[in-house]
């Protein structure tokens, strides 16, 4: 957006923002990334297919061999284990 509107118009936008292009392009570029971040999770949250087959998939799983695996794995490094 940013970007944009300095290629579009750059001489209506410049005298305003003088000494604060660089804090501007930051923030907005926060904004894009973390909406890139954001839209996969809140997009699957508001999904009602999603959340049906995350549930299916989740009750298919024994969540006993699972918490087995993952105490007894010699792949995963637990906290405090060297």
């Amino acid at each position: 957006m940013y970007t944009g509107l300095m290629e579009l118009a750059p001489q209506l936008i410049r005298p305003h923002i003088r000494g604060y292009e660089s804090p501007i392009y930051a923030v907005m570029h926060l904004f894009g990334l973390s909406n890139a971040c954001v839209n996969p999770i809140l997009y699957g949250y508001l999904n009602e297919n999603f959340r049906k087959e995350y549930r299916s998939i989740y009750r298919c799983v024994d969540k006993k061999k699972m918490l087995a695996f993952l105490a007894y794995s010699p792949t995963i490094r637990r906290v405090g284990t060297p």
